[in-house]
């Protein structure tokens, strides 16, 4: 029997029968007036007390009397009913989607919930388990919503990415194998996987923003001080992060950590105090975060590839007993644990990643207008997960840094066909690391899994050991890099040859080159059949002395077709199933029974298919280490390739990185300004040394550019040390351990905190953590308040800065008190303004965002107004009282100077003459 033959079978295989109750979701329904239980609630019963109400009306209703009173008859179920009501039973937490035939179907509660988050119409029926809900006597089923098998990863994601917990229950056995077992009663089902939205990982899963970090958080509280321990996990990629660490009493540092990792889930180890639970509560706010009550089992073995704290091995046990849940505890078994460091690079706190727009821009919160949106030029999703880290953790090793730009420089001036070449395969590749997973869960499916391996092929094959010599790069990391590649071609080439050419099509019965023992005992076993039907059909042609033949008709197959003039022959057990006016046809007992037997043997052929299959994705995903480092491989030639593409920009330099603390910049520019604007961006220069203008004071009008002028330095230094040119004409400087930024005016009103508050918090934050090699930008200090504290605390902390910290500082102010400071430290301070124009007499301010040296001793506040179309009798009167305001400050001036004279006079005549002699 031919391979094509035994593929045309399953071709032609009936629908199996669905379950009763099987009912589209098409009739229309009150939803509304159906009573709900959120089975799949976004939030922990720890911080929901409404859910964890919900969650035990739920379960007190199991096992009540599905009669009601008042209503005629008994309410009886279908079988897909019952078994809904034993499986929620056992899941209460999860919203379950039903395999049933060829769909999925949601019922009861979870049915009203999907309805609302698919913005479909639900089937009315049952909400509660015993039909006690108000509108519950009208029916006799579950409420229902339904969709076909295909769509089971669309609608699973979009229920995660809401928030549910989502339980998929499938169908364990089929119509043919269960007639075998001669056994009766409904279809066996069972839940088969379970998905959150930090831990869906499935064979078609993709980088859609869905899956993410999943958490592990212990915190333990000593007066005001706060120690934390973490375990991080990203179930999509494999990375794994941990981390123990001292923080205040305002968590900063929990903070930060929670902004670079953005989990998607975490898991609460023991109680979280208030101002933690606040914290989460407005990462809650800002999108779809779960939170759950960790339980860790005795039972669960400790995370031993490292030597961890006790605190961080109940984090791992906690983790690892909620990952078995899911069937993703395997993860451990991966060497991807690392420290979650800041002290080995440039530290970028939360406030800092905002303010400066790393990521995220702070109008829309798109990429679009971030310094990432700037830098990404990859063309694979491996390449710019690692970007991102690049950009999130600059490097402070001078060599390591150095090493990196060398790479980068070199492939400005130097790409040649051996790059082009692998940089044409990275282009088409799929997301690889995911991939690499999935197949280490065993969640792979055959087409994907083909894929995979193909390009790992043409990755092998991109370029030989002998043409990466020839082409004489200089940089180590870029010829380390591309050693790698050729290295996994005899590895991927032997998993590769274990395909079949038409592999790449999905196919179950013709994957391999060679099918395993198994499969062939199958597939003769089914041609065997095949030959029964052809000997059975050429037996009854003799019998009955008439022309017979198979046909098929929609899903009935091997129907005994006959001329109708030779229909009168046929014997009395034969059944008509149709006919036409020329022929009829029949179904006889002997091809009854051959189909049956074929049914079984499928099924079973099915079976031993996947079991083979099962073992060689094993088999693959032994050799998980190396497929690995080709992919690690990949993403950093990816990122350099990216950072070369910027710094080949028009008017980008590379930097020269010094022992000297200094930080010069020559003719500098805003990366992301100038890749938004058409217009050109007049640059501005900086030069700070210890010794001089290590702190610049900044003073302007209002939107005179002075914010965009300190960002600009901070994003100059922050590319510099992730390895990229800059947008300058030079640039020299020395490593910085930390950009720390407080700009802009907004409270917390999650955490119950003022504009001032908020401000303060932060000048705390920076005074307890900025160091001599820390850049510094301090914007407006003081405003949350009135202008005398306001003032006095400006000045300060500038003070304290100058004074104690000894940063590069860069602070912009509308108090011109402080540019005294520049008297008091000469050199060290320096006081500068952005230029501008005022025509005497429109009064109109022509802002020329050019920096000099000097003080601005006017905001031009109303100048403003006036671009923001205020009202003109408004306008009028707002001048005329600034007039006002002048004069009584350039009178109360001179009333304090005349009153200084005066105290200095002698007190009396007798004193004057006294004083005169």
């Amino acid at each position: 029997m031919t391979q094509a033959t035994i593929q045309s079978l399953f071709a032609k295989r009936p629908a199996a029968k669905p379950d009763s109750g099987d009912v589209q979701p098409h009739k229309k329904a009150n939803i509304s007036k159906l009573s709900s239980f959120r089975a799949g609630e976004p939030t922990d019963p720890e911080f929901s007390a409404k859910y964890a109400e919900r969650r035990a009306r739920f379960a007190s209703t199991i096992g009540r009397s599905r009669t009601k009173r008042g209503t005629p008859g008994q309410r009886k179920l279908d079988a897909v009913g019952e078994q809904f009501m034993e499986l929620k039973n056992k899941n209460p937490d999860k919203l379950l989607i039903i395999e049933v035939g060829y769909k999925f179907q949601i019922l009861g509660a979870d049915a009203v919930d999907a309805s609302r988050c698919f913005g479909w119409t639900a089937i009315s029926g049952w909400t509660t388990l015993d039909a006690g809900g108000p509108q519950d006597a009208l029916y006799n089923r579950f409420a229902m919503v339904s969709f076909p098998t295909a769509k089971l990863s669309f609608y699973t994601r979009k229920l995660v990415s809401k928030g549910y917990k989502v339980g998929i229950v499938r169908q364990m056995e089929t119509a043919a194998i269960k007639a075998s077992e001669r056994r009766s009663g409904p279809m066996r089902r069972e839940l088969a996987n379970v998905y959150t939205q930090g831990t869906y990982i499935d064979e078609d899963s993709v980088d859609d923003g869905v899956s993410g970090h999943v958490l592990a958080l212990k915190e333990d509280v000593k007066g005001q001080s706060h120690r934390f321990s973490m375990i991080s996990v990203h179930l999509a990629t494999g990375d794994m992060v941990y981390d123990e660490f001292e923080d205040s009493s305002v968590v900063i540092e929990l903070e930060t950590r929670l902004m670079h990792i953005q989990p998607a889930e975490i898991l609460a180890v023991g109680q979280f105090s208030s101002v933690v639970r606040r914290l989460i509560d407005q990462i809650q706010s800002r999108g779809s975060v779960r939170v759950i009550t960790a339980n860790g089992e005795s039972s669960v073995k400790e995370y031993s590839q490292l030597q961890l704290s006790p605190a961080l091995q109940e984090c791992s046990r906690c983790l690892l007993y909620y990952l078995t849940e899911f069937g993703l505890q395997t993860v451990f078994q991966l060497p991807n644990l690392q420290p979650f460091s800041l002290q080995s690079h440039m530290q970028l706190n939360g406030n800092t990643l905002t303010s400066l727009e790393i990521f995220n821009n702070v109008t829309d919160y798109t990429a679009r207008g971030s310094l990432f949106w700037v830098l990404d030029n990859t063309c694979t999703a491996m390449g710019k997960r690692l970007l991102k880290k690049w950009v999130a953790q600059p490097l402070l090793d001078r060599n390591m840094l150095t090493a990196r730009v060398d790479a980068v420089e070199e492939l400005v001036v130097n790409y040649n066909q051996v790059l082009e070449s692998v940089r044409s395969v990275m282009t088409r590749l799929p997301d690889l690391e995911r991939a690499l997973l999935q197949i280490h869960y065993g969640r792979i499916s055959r087409r994907q899994l083909y894929w995979t391996l193909h390009f790992f092929d043409r990755i092998a094959k991109a370029t030989t050991l002998p043409y990466i010599q020839h082409a004489r790069f200089k940089s180590p990391i870029l010829i380390d890099l591309l050693e790698q590649l050729p290295k996994i071609r005899d590895l991927v080439a032997e998993i590769y040859s274990s395909l079949s050419p038409t592999a790449k099509e999905g196919g179950k019965l013709d994957f391999f080159n060679q099918d395993p023992p198994e499969v062939t005992v199958h597939k003769e076993a089914l041609a065997q059949i095949e030959a029964e039907f052809d000997s059975y059909l050429q037996t009854a042609k003799l019998e009955l002395g008439v022309d017979l033949k198979y046909v098929s008709i929609n899903m009935d197959e091997y129907l005994v077709e006959i001329s109708k003039s030779d229909a009168k022959k046929v014997p009395t057990e034969w059944r008509k199933m149709s006919g036409t006016q020329k022929s009829e046809r029949f179904r006889t007992p002997a091809t009854l029974d051959l189909i049956k037997r074929r049914l079984l043997e499928q099924e079973r052929l099915e079976i031993a298919c996947d079991k083979a299959y099962s073992e060689f994705v094993a088999r693959v995903s032994q050799h998980h280490t190396q497929l690995r480092s080709v992919i690690v491989t990949l993403a950093q030639l990816d990122c350099l390739m990216s950072l070369a593409a910027v710094s080949r920009k028009s008017g980008y330099v590379r930097v020269d990185y010094v022992d000297e603390p200094c930080l010069e910049i020559v003719d500098g520019r805003h990366p992301m300004i100038e890749a938004l604007i058409s217009t050109p961006f007049i640059p501005n220069d900086v030069s700070m040394y210890p010794s001089r203008s290590r702190t610049m004071i900044v003073t302007g009008p209002n939107m005179g550019g002075k914010s965009s002028y300190v960002r600009q330095v901070a994003l100059i230094a922050i590319m510099a040390q992730i390895g990229a040119f800059v947008p300058a004409k030079k640039a020299r400087m020395s490593m910085m351990d930390a950009v720390f930024t407080r700009m802009g005016a907004y409270d917390n009103m999650m955490r119950g905190e003022s504009t001032c508050m908020v401000e303060l918090k932060e000048c705390s934050d920076i005074l307890a953590s900025a160091t001599e090699r820390s850049l510094v930008l301090l914007d407006e200090i003081g405003r949350g308040t009135c202008t005398v504290d306001g003032m006095a605390i400006a000045y300060a902390v500038l003070d304290y800065m100058v004074s104690e910290k000894k940063s590069f500082t860069l602070f912009i102010t509308h108090y011109p008190l402080l540019t005294k400071l520049a008297d008091l430290y000469p050199k060290i301070v320096t006081n500068w303004c952005m230029q501008y124009e005022e025509n005497k007499e429109t009064k109109l301010v022509t802002l020329l965002y050019k920096l000099m040296e000097g003080v601005a001793y006017r905001s031009y506040g109303l100048n403003v107004a006036r671009l923001a179309n205020v009202d003109d009798a408004v306008l009028e009167v707002a001048a005329s009282k600034s007039a006002e305001f002048e004069r009584r400050l350039e009178n109360r001036k001179i009333a304090n100077k005349l009153f200084q004279l005066l105290s200095n006079l002698p007190s009396s005549i007798k004193d004057l003459k006294s004083y005169i002699k």
